[in-house]
């Protein structure tokens, strides 16, 4: 069953994460994923592959900082791809990506994509400032 808490996560504030997505499987929470322009979603290939690849199956959700989905913007997913190396015994090549139907428009305080460049310098120092999964609790 769903729980709206992530193991080890903190309380997020409106518009602290705009990049982060929650993507759906048949109408449930299955991982999140990070905006990364308008139109795809980078999430871990274990949580697509082997699972459905079907994209009417799926559905992503933007915009929200907490479940469940009060004001959160849906969008439906065109194609799935999974990194051809991702083998499920492993973590290595664990991504995929996720196209979205229809592009994303982006504003200032909730919906932007991931700003990996301008945050370069945490994640040298071990920081991770985006979220590609997470495991509800």
């Amino acid at each position: 069953m769903f729980s709206s808490r992530i193991v080890g996560g903190n309380v997020s504030k409106p518009g602290q994460f705009p990049w982060q997505a929650s993507l759906h499987y048949k109408n449930q929470h299955l991982c999140g994923g990070s905006i990364i322009t308008p139109q795809w979603i980078v999430t871990a290939a274990h949580c697509v592959e082997g699972i459905d690849t079907d994209p009417m199956h799926w559905t992503v959700y933007v915009g929200l900082t907490d479940l469940p989905l009060n004001g959160a913007l849906s969008q439906s997913v065109e194609k799935i791809v999974y990194h051809a190396n991702y083998q499920p015994q492993g973590f290595s090549y664990d991504i995929a990506l996720l196209k979205l139907t229809e592009p994303l428009t982006f504003n200032e305080v909730l919906l932007r994509p991931f700003a990996y460049l301008t945050m370069r310098r945490h994640l040298m120092k071990g920081r991770c400032a985006g979220s590609l999964g997470g495991v509800p609790q």
